[in-house]
């Protein structure tokens, strides 16, 4: 039996396996190298890049966060002027805003500031021409210890307090009578 002739015979180039002289297995050998080391290169690049977008990513979304919690609430915190208020008889502080005239909080003073503004209070007594007795006893009050302090020092604040109304102070050491029960 024999073949018949094609009808047609076209030419194109495939690509197929072929043997690789020395020369060519050692260049291809180099390119192999170069490629890894750029690989390793772009990796590098793509995990500081990548850092750098997901820190923004995640700026973006503590905006974006932020953004709306004011649009839930309709508010949005802002600096504005206010004032303290301090009432050391009663050791409690309230802050008012200045521009609408609202209480913004209610506290207790800290030992810290009864300390700090009894001390305020006892410079003014201690200014030029102070009674010298009264120097003497505010110096010895400050060598105490400050839960001390405190204590010594609302005791004579009640005692001055008690001697402008015109009452007569309890005795040292005695307990002020309490009302019939």
């Amino acid at each position: 039996m024999t073949i018949p002739q094609p009808d047609r015979i076209d030419k194109h180039k495939r690509s197929l396996p072929c043997k690789l002289t020395d020369k060519e297995l050692r260049e291809e050998g180099q390119r192999h190298a170069d490629m890894r080391v750029t690989i390793r290169n772009t990796r590098a690049e793509l995990a500081t890049v990548s850092k750098e977008y997901r820190d923004r990513l995640k700026e973006l979304v503590a905006e974006a966060d932020q953004l709306a919690i004011v649009l839930s609430t309709g508010e949005e915190n802002r600096p504005i002027d206010c004032e303290e208020r301090v009432w050391l008889q009663l050791k409690r502080a309230e802050t008012i805003r200045l521009d609408n005239g609202k209480v913004v909080e209610q506290r207790d003073l800290t030992p810290q500031e009864c300390q700090a503004r009894i001390e305020d209070k006892l410079d003014q007594v201690e200014g030029d021409g102070a009674d010298p007795k009264l120097v003497a006893l505010a110096e010895r009050i400050e060598a105490l210890p400050l839960d001390e302090q405190v204590v010594v020092r609302e005791a004579i604040r009640q005692q001055v307090e008690g001697d402008k109304a015109g009452r007569k102070p309890a005795a040292p050491g005695k307990p002020k009578k309490k009302g019939k029960g």
